[in-house]
């Protein structure tokens, strides 16, 4: 609502504003600058408290590097993801069932004719449960360090964006 006949005007831009009743600090809607209405003896009158941040190219910059490190975090954020549910292969699995196919026919073997062969057997599916477990917990740590890693690399990213956004947000506000 305005206060008094004539539209008072932005100093900032010379735009025509309204003063709301309920407040005497406002935003001009034409250049975004932060105005304060005084009443005097001739009326209304208006004070640049800030200019837009638009014109501020230390806000500008800043909001740029705050964009431009949303992207990697939500990359980053990406990648972590993947690591996470990412199949490292079949090779522990397939180890594991050959071993206890071998186990399997070894004792079958053993039960029919102790031996040489039976023991070879099961020697063999000995062996590759072994290599099997020791496969998947390789997998498994590799897994670990590289989320460990994407996980540090996150952090910094988005402690980083938030810290320049604090930055952006204290110019914005106190822009002048």
């Amino acid at each position: 609502m305005e206060h008094g006949a004539a539209s008072p005007q932005c100093p900032n831009c010379g735009g025509d504003v309204v003063i709301p009743k309920s407040t005497k600090a406002f935003i001009c809607r034409h250049c975004d600058a932060l105005l304060k209405a005084f009443s005097t003896e001739s009326g209304e009158e208006l004070k640049l408290l800030g200019k837009s941040v638009d014109e501020n190219e230390e806000y500008q910059a800043l909001d740029d590097e705050v964009g431009r490190l949303g992207v990697a975090v939500q990359d980053l954020h990406s990648k972590y993801e993947f690591e996470a549910i990412r199949s490292y292969g079949k090779a522990p699995a397939r180890l594991k069932a050959l071993a206890l196919v071998l186990l399997i026919a070894g004792a079958v073997a053993w039960v029919a004719a102790p031996g040489p062969v039976a023991t070879s057997v099961v020697a063999t599916g000995l062996v590759a449960f072994v290599a099997g477990r020791v496969a998947r917990r390789s997998q498994r740590k590799a897994r670990q360090a590289r989320l460990a890693e994407l996980g540090r690399e996150l952090e910094a990213a988005a402690r980083q964006r938030d810290t320049l956004a604090a930055r952006a947000a204290r110019i914005k506000v106190t822009s002048t």
